[in-house]
């Protein structure tokens, strides 16, 4: 039973950093004529990719944050002989692996961004 629950946890999670590398990456490609353009106007590759990462990241930090909240609430309200618990260190590890998805999503979305000629991607606009 107990590897069954592991096993369901392992998809649950697996799933979660699909869909957070998903939104990252539909995210960035959604700016990318704006990226174009601030890449011809001189911006470095680091400043852009400090931008994005903190705009996609901020969703997943106050999503994990909720979350947590509404977890231990939930936790607070249980019945006493109801053997539940979320460890803090588990909660990170769990936040830490959902953010390395979404800065997965964007590094690989903002490498495509970045590859491509501004001055061609301006034009076509």
């Amino acid at each position: 039973m107990r590897s069954t629950i592991n096993e369901l946890i392992a998809a649950v999670l697996l799933v979660a950093a699909g869909v957070t590398a998903l939104f990252a990456a539909l995210y960035t490609a959604e700016r990318r004529s704006e990226l174009a353009r601030l890449r011809a106007l001189g911006s470095s590759a680091a400043r852009l990719a400090a931008g994005l990462l903190a705009q996609a990241e901020a969703p997943v930090i106050i999503g994990t944050a909720a979350a947590y909240g509404i977890t231990a609430a939930l936790i607070a309200a249980a019945p006493p002989q109801f053997p539940v618990a979320l460890p803090l260190t588990r909660a990170l590890g769990l936040a830490g692996l959902i953010m390395a998805a979404g800065a997965a999503g964007t590094g690989l979305s903002l490498l495509r961004v970045l590859r491509i000629d501004p001055a061609i991607t301006v034009e076509d606009l």
